[in-house]
């Protein structure tokens, strides 16, 4: 009976120290410097008026709003790991996109792919957190 409850301590141990390890990550991506450079960038180099800028905006946080639900269960049924990899090409993706032409659509594109990696970002760090606080119980 005593190896079981140290194995259940084990696993205890195991999700609090994975919870800690997201908030000390969420923590450190949150100083997110090129967001600060976001308005300037699409305006100067993307000849974008502020309407239009508001536009591609407001599609992002669209995107965000209808897709964070789908990424988390996308997460469930995945790896974690897979899924971050990908958000991960989708980034990468979007600043090369953002860096070709400062055409609108291409713009758009780019806001896009980032809004997608955003939404795989998020989902799958609320799915991993609930996951393992599941798991405490």
């Amino acid at each position: 009976m005593t190896q079981v409850s140290e194995l259940i301590n084990k696993k205890k141990i195991e999700y609090l120290r994975n919870i800690k390890t997201l908030m000390a990550v969420k923590f450190t991506f949150s100083f997110n410097f090129a967001l600060s450079i976001l308005v300037p960038f699409f305006m100067i180099f993307g000849k974008l008026s502020f309407s239009q800028f508001m536009v591609l905006q407001s599609y992002y946080m669209i995107i965000l709003v209808v897709l964070e639900a789908p990424s988390g269960a996308i997460a469930d049924h995945l790896s974690f790991k897979y899924v971050l990899f990908f958000a991960g090409i989708l980034q990468a993706m979007a600043i090369l996109v953002y860096l070709m032409m400062p055409i609108f659509w291409l713009l758009f594109i780019g806001e896009t792919l980032r809004a997608l990696s955003e939404c795989f970002i998020s989902g799958t760090e609320h799915a991993f957190l609930y996951g393992n606080l599941k798991a405490l119980d």
